[in-house]
C-alpha cells in the first residue's frame, strides 16, 4: 500500500515537474518573441552607442566602453572564454550592436554563410545560447542598421551577382524586418552609378535616408579618373523619404553638406547644407534654422531626440569645440563647448574623442546645461 502511494506521489511530482518545464519553456518563448532592442546610434560605421555604453570593433574583437565603471573590455561575458578562438562572441559581432533585456542583438557571421547572406542574432547575457533571429538573403554588404521598437531597418549594397561577376550598376536597398512577427519586406531597391545609402532615421509614417550616387557612366569614370571636379559635378547627395504605407521614395532635399546622422524633430528631418541647417518635411518643405557650416551629432535622451550641431568653422588646436544645442524644434539655441570633439549624447552620457582616437565620456546633463565637464578617459581591462 505504501509503495503504491509512493508511486502515486512520484507520478504527481513528475507531472508537476514536466508542466513546470513546459511552462517555463513556453514563458521563455513567449518572452523571447517580444524583443525590443535599445535605440542604437551609429557614427561613421565604427561606433555603436546606446543608453548603456558604446561598442566599437577594434582589430580582432568587439570592445565595450562602460561609462559606469570607466573601463573598456572585450564584449564577451562567456565564463572561462580566453577570447583567443573564433567561437568567442566578440570576434564575430560587427554591426547593429545593441542590448535587450535578454542579451545582445547584432549582425555578424558566427558561422560560414553565402556571400549574399547576413544573419541577425541574439546571444544571452551569459554569452551562451546563440540564436539566429533572421537570415537576410540577397544582401552582400550592410551599410546601416536602425532599430525602432521591434522593427529592424537595414540598408544594403550589392555590387556582384550570384556568380561573382561585377554588376554594371550596383544595387542598393532598404529592408524592414519585424522581430515580433518574423516578417520581412523590401521598402526600397534601386540600381545607380556607385550608389550608397549612408544613414537612416524614422518619423511616424516613414523613413528618411541619405542617398549618394553618381550620374557618370563607367566609361566617363575611367576617362576622368584624375579629374575630381568632373566627378563632383556628377555626384548627388540627396535626402530621400519613403512611406511605410507603400509610398515610393522621393527626394525631399539635395546638396547636403554633412550626413553622419539625420536627427528627426517633430516629424521633420534636420539637414546640414553649405549655407546652414534646415528642417525638412516628408513633403520636401524646408525651413532654415541656423546659418553657417554645421554637422549634426546623434542626440537621444529620456526617450526623445534633440538637436546637437558641431561647427565646421576652423579653430586653433587649443580652442574649444563649439556646438549649437536645441532641446526641441521651437526652443532657442544654446551654445556649448568641449575640449574634445563630441561624437554622441545618448542617455546620461556624452561621448568625446581626441585627435589620436582616444575615447572620453562625461555627464550629458552637465554638458547640455553649458557646464564645463570633466572628460574622463577609459581604462582597458581584460
Amino acid at each position: 500500500m505504501e509503495t503504491r502511494k509512493k508511486k502515486k506521489w512520484l507520478l504527481m511530482i513528475l507531472v508537476f515537474v514536466v508542466l513546470g518545464v513546459l511552462g517555463g519553456a513556453y514563458y521563455y518563448q513567449k518572452q523571447s518573441v517580444k524583443i525590443k532592442p535599445m535605440k542604437t546610434f551609429r557614427w561613421l560605421g565604427a561606433f555603436w552607442f546606446n543608453e548603456q555604453g558604446m561598442f566599437k570593433f577594434e582589430e580582432t574583437h568587439l570592445k565595450f566602453y562602460n561609462p559606469k565603471t570607466g573601463n573598456k573590455v572585450i564584449a564577451c561575458s562567456r565564463a572561462g572564454c580566453e577570447h583567443t578562438t573564433k567561437d568567442c562572441p566578440a570576434t564575430y559581432m560587427s554591426l547593429g550592436i545593441t542590448y535587450t533585456d535578454e542579451g545582445m542583438i547584432f549582425f555578424g557571421e558566427p558561422k560560414n554563410m553565402e556571400f549574399d547572406e547576413k544573419g541577425l542574432y541574439i546571444i544571452n547575457v551569459e554569452g551562451k545560447h546563440l540564436k539566429q533571429l533572421h537570415l537576410f538573403k540577397g544582401v552582400s554588404e550592410i551599410s546601416d542598421v536602425f532599430y525602432e521598437g521591434s522593427k529592424v531597418y537595414i540598408s544594403y549594397r550589392n555590387s556582384i551577382d550570384k556568380e561573382g561577376n561585377d554588376l554594371d550598376q550596383p544595387e542598393v536597398g532598404i529592408i524592414e524586418y519585424d522581430i515580433d512577427t518574423n516578417k520581412e519586406r523590401k521598402l526600397f531597391q534601386e540600381k545607380k552609378g556607385n550608389p550608397q545609402i549612408m544613414t537612416m532615421n524614422r518619423n511616424k509614417s516613414g523613413l528618411f535616408f541619405v542617398y549618394l550616387y553618381s550620374t557618370m557612366s563607367a566609361e566617363e569614370a575611367l576617362e576622368h579618373a584624375e579629374d575630381n571636379e568632373y566627378a563632383k559635378k556628377h555626384q548627388h547627395i540627396e535626402l530621400r523619404y519613403i512611406g511605410l504605407n507603400g509610398k515610393k521614395a522621393s527626394c525631399v532635399c539635395d546638396n547636403m553638406y554633412s550626413f553622419n546622422c539625420i536627427p528627426v524633430l517633430n516629424q521633420k528631418a534636420v539637414v546640414c547644407k553649405e549655407d546652414g541647417v534646415y528642417l525638412c518635411t516628408e513633403g520636401g518643405k524646408t525651413e532654415k534654422i541656423l546659418s553657417g557650416k554645421w554637422e549634426s551629432i546623434p542626440f537621444y535622451r529620456n526617450g526623445k531626440e534633440g538637436l546637437l550641431l558641431r561647427t565646421h568653422e576652423k579653430r586653433s588646436k587649443d580652442e574649444k569645440v563649439e556646438y549649437a544645442y536645441y532641446k526641441t524644434e521651437k526652443s532657442s539655441k544654446k551654445t556649448l563647448y568641449s575640449k574634445h570633439v563630441c561624437l554622441s549624447v545618448v542617455g546620461e552620457n556624452a561621448w568625446f574623442m581626441d585627435e589620436e582616437g582616444m575615447m572620453y565620456y562625461g555627464s550629458a546633463s552637465e554638458f547640455v546645461n553649458g557646464k564645463e565637464i570633466e572628460e574622463k578617459n577609459f581604462k582597458e581591462k581584460r
